[in-house]
């Protein structure tokens, strides 16, 4: 028998670390602010939040200072009806099956690089500008000349847009930084907030199918923007859709986890030391399933990764911001699927899953969560289904927003040119017909008939209208833009988690999880696939891990190795 035990736990200590999903404590020596700050010890403010945004090419603005750009480009209404319709009921899906769990963790990451608030999200900045978008005659949505949307224009720098030398810069009011600032806020207070300071946890609340985010103070941002109870998390978006939330949660979980075995392997740790380790632990797996599942998944390829570069300054462009990343918007459908254990348990319509957090109170995560990774999502191209581009935030025939429309100004608003314009300022070639944008005639079609000439094309129209750069998701301007930026996060960030020598005992652990790892360790979903970023074909959509084969082998060999003991004790009876 004491053999038995031996071989059991040889085999056992021969499976790797992430079937456990146990790391090794750490001692912090370094964090990430959370403000931003401090990261570059040359330049201390670089990364900080509350800074203005990044101009990768010049500024357009009609007068030079702050007026919307592209004036004589088309009506932004008539843009989305006439270019960018999708009916409710028709489907493009991805021709890369790429799941929804692609455009929910692009999300979920924008939130945590990128925030230019507006009073729809702060009532307190009521005094910003709008933009009044008029519906055209024949509008099927809105009677004649009746203003369909008004939106209201960005925050920005009062100390800018006072001159031609001098104009508008719009502000990221969180950090650049990948640092999960979207779990743990961007402020010490935010994050007290969210603290039990108590074993390094974080709040949750109670729930018989796991534990979701802290609810809502009375009052508070979230709060007033949802129906009913409201959810509290780093980043007050996270009320925003129920994947948002769901993806949101399980990062919640994962640090209370992660905390929980720091605790058990080291009793004597206090709260800060235990809440510090397990923040950025969380936040590396965070770093590494977007620069190793994410970003491959949208078939960028970044260059290799060398070293920290303090020359590197990680702030956000607009061109990022406000177009490039967008194009999530296009790839989202007309549903959210709710899967059980093993079918579908419920679709619930977009529109009904945008702040409305007591789907999550009622369902929990788990069924979310899978419905994300076996759904394939839309196609990444000029279509926006009529759940985001004539319902969105709002009920059907309610004046809902309108999605498309909110891209093409916001990129007006930040005094963004022209899509040629912005081809020529970043290096590439730029293009005298739509032809050379794309050769899908209907595309084509749909572009001269809205459009008299490439040269007044908005820029998020002819990102998702530009053909697929090959093995990619992306057209060749916004593959540029996105790759940019990316890079520009990583190689500017002396704590990103290859760089960061607190890590350096346990970094292999890390750039071995997957969000399929996470998932598992904090949900009771079984057979997760192994790249949640694709729904796979070939097999089934609920195989089994890498990981979970090798535990299902070592598995095996304990039952065997118990059968040969049992049947050695019966003969000797």
């Amino acid at each position: 028998m004491k053999k038995i035990v031996i071989l059991t736990i040889s085999l056992l200590i021969l499976l790797p670390s992430s079937v456990f999903g146990q790391y090794q404590p750490i001692i912090v020596s370094d964090t990430y602010t959370f403000n931003g700050s401090n990261n570059n010890k040359e330049n201390l403010k670089w990364g900080e939040a509350n800074l203005t945004l990044r101009r990768l090419v010049n500024q357009a603005y009609s007068d030079k200072i702050s007026e919307l750009s592209n004036l004589e480009s088309p009506n932004a209404r008539v843009i989305s009806n006439t270019v960018c319709d999708q009916q409710l009921g028709s489907n493009i899906i991805d021709e890369r099956n790429l799941s929804d769990m692609n455009w929910v963790w692009g999300q979920f990451i924008s939130h945590d690089l990128d925030f230019t608030p507006t009073a729809v999200f702060d009532t307190r900045l009521q005094d910003l500008e709008r933009i009044q978008i008029i519906a055209p005659e024949d509008d099927p949505h809105y009677r004649e000349n009746q203003t369909m949307m008004s939106v209201f224009r960005s925050l920005y720098d009062v100390r800018t847009g006072l001159s031609r030398e001098n104009n508008r810069e719009q502000i990221n009011i969180v950090t650049p930084w990948l640092d999960g600032s979207v779990v743990y806020g961007t402020s010490e207070q935010r994050a007290n907030e969210l603290r039990t300071f108590e074993g390094g946890k974080l709040i949750t609340t109670e729930h018989e199918k796991g534990d979701l985010l802290r609810l809502a103070p009375a009052n508070s941002i979230e709060e007033q923007r949802v129906r009913g109870l409201a959810f509290f998390s780093g980043d007050i978006r996270a009320n925003e859709n129920i994947a948002l939330t769901a993806v949101n949660t399980l990062f919640v979980r994962e640090h209370n986890r992660i905390a929980e075995e720091i605790l058990n392997d080291n009793p004597e740790f206090n709260d800060e030391e235990i809440f510090q380790m397990a923040r950025k632990i969380n936040t590396a797996i965070i770093q590494s399933i977007t620069y190793n599942e994410f970003i491959p998944s949208l078939g960028i390829e970044l260059e290799p990764y060398v070293a920290y570069d303090e020359s590197v300054n990680p702030q956000i462009s607009h061109l990022f911001s406000v177009v490039a990343f967008r194009i999530g918007h296009s790839q989202i459908g007309e549903q959210f699927v709710l899967v059980n254990e093993t079918d579908v348990e419920q679709t619930i319509p977009m529109h009904e899953g945008f702040f409305n957090p007591s789907i999550i109170q009622k369902h929990g995560i788990d069924s979310i969560i899978k419905g994300i990774f076996v759904t394939k999502q839309q196609a990444s191209d000029i279509y926006y289904h009529d759940s985001i581009r004539n319902f969105l935030f709002e009920e059907p025939g309610r004046g809902g927003l309108d999605l498309c429309v909110l891209d093409i100004i916001r990129a007006r608003d930040h005094g963004i040119p022209d899509y040629n314009s912005i081809r020529e300022e970043i290096g590439l070639m730029s293009v005298t017909e739509f032809d050379e944008i794309s050769s899908d005639q209907e595309v084509i079609r749909r572009l001269s008939q809205t459009y008299r000439n490439v040269n007044e094309l908005d820029p998020i129209i002819g990102i998702l209208a530009e053909e697929h750069v090959e093995d990619s998701t992306l057209g060749e301007t916004g593959y540029h833009i996105i790759k940019e930026q990316f890079e520009r996060i990583r190689d500017g960030d002396r704590l990103f988690y290859l760089n960061d020598p607190d890590l350096k005992d346990i970094v292999d652990d890390i750039d071995n999880t997957r969000l399929s790892d996470v998932i598992e360790r904090n949900t009771r979903i079984e057979d997760v696939p192994n790249n949640v970023f694709f729904v796979n074909e070939l097999q089934d959509d609920y195989s089994r891990t890498e990981n979970q084969i090798v535990f299902s082998i070592a598995s095996v060999f304990f039952v065997l190795i118990i059968t040969i003991y049992a049947r050695q004790r019966s003969n000797q009876v």
